[in-house]
């Protein structure tokens, strides 16, 4: 036999072998490769837009300025509005306040999600009450913002000192008002005194947790004389006497489900008035907040 005629009958039997292992192969990569149509919806899939974290907009809410405000202007100022610390400067207190939370805990006050509302600090319930409604109108303008921005409804976290926390109760008669409404997540009030007139108005749905934190060497928060308002009324006859109104204001409120009452002690010594605003108190004030929403299974 030739060797011509020998590779021609080699090959005749050699190709189907290789043809039929080739088919074998391209069968079993067919079978394990996804459809076109599952690759276009697997894309598809990826190019969805990821939601968006719902941020929350803080407030920090100062109290009566007074004769604090002549005596120390400098630390006493504030701008009427809602701005952010970087409006204030070193040597005041809210730029403290502000500097203080987002050093000590920037996760939990991110610098470009904490305001400081402005208003005149006048000692007196008017004052208050215009206050509310315009801090009202800010927080609307502010959440719609935030709403164009990530797309979802933020969260809301007052914090208050002092009176502060009485024009924030105020918020919840506004709202009675008002066509449009939100709810405050948290509410922080720092020395509140508590009087007759707003202490109702913490039973308000629009306040969904409350925290109050008091201490019994405060005494400026018990000082004002909210009998004096009473006394003003029943003698211009508006008002008849009602001898269950503490002259001075009170350091506590009726307990409820969603108000956590705190005593505050540093060091096991309680704080004053001022305190409350100062770095050695406000630096605390982040791990408490935490330290009390874990106890009580709460979410901001």
């Amino acid at each position: 036999m030739s060797k011509k005629l020998f590779r021609r009958i080699l090959f005749s039997f050699i190709l189907p072998l290789i043809s039929t292992c080739v088919c074998k192969n391209a069968k079993k990569t067919h079978a394990t490769m996804p459809a076109i149509e599952n690759i276009i919806e697997a894309k598809k899939n990826t190019n969805k837009a990821i939601p968006k974290q719902q941020r929350s907009i803080i407030i920090w809410d100062h109290g009566t300025l007074g004769l604090s405000k002549t005596a120390s202007p400098t630390f006493f100022k504030s701008i009427p509005g809602l701005w952010h610390t970087n409006m204030y400067t070193k040597g005041n207190s809210l730029f403290d306040v502000g500097t203080t939370l987002t050093n000590n805990a920037p996760d939990q006050f991110p610098q470009e999600d904490l305001y400081f509302f402005g208003w005149s600090g006048k000692l007196s319930i008017e004052a208050r009450i215009e206050a509310a409604e315009e801090l009202y109108d800010l927080i609307l303008a502010k959440r719609d913002e935030y709403i164009k921005k990530d797309g979802v409804a933020p969260k809301i976290q007052i914090i208050t000192h002092s009176h502060g926390g009485n024009v924030a109760l105020h918020l919840a008669e506004v709202q009675n008002r008002r066509n449009r409404t939100f709810i405050v997540d948290e509410l922080i009030l720092l020395a509140c005194p508590v009087q007759e007139r707003t202490k109702p108005l913490i039973q308000d749905p629009m306040f969904k947790h409350i925290i109050s934190f008091y201490s019994k060497l405060d005494l400026i928060q018990i000082l004002d004389p909210q009998g004096l308002q009473d006394m003003k009324k029943i003698w211009l006859g508006t008002k008849k006497r009602n001898s269950d109104t503490p002259f001075f204001s009170e350091r506590r409120f009726p307990d409820q489900n969603n108000l956590t009452q705190v005593q505050v002690k540093i060091n096991g010594r309680a704080i004053t008035h001022l305190e409350f605003i100062l770095k050695k108190f406000v630096r605390r004030l982040p791990l408490m907040i935490e330290e009390l929403r874990v106890e009580k299974n709460w979410q901001l």
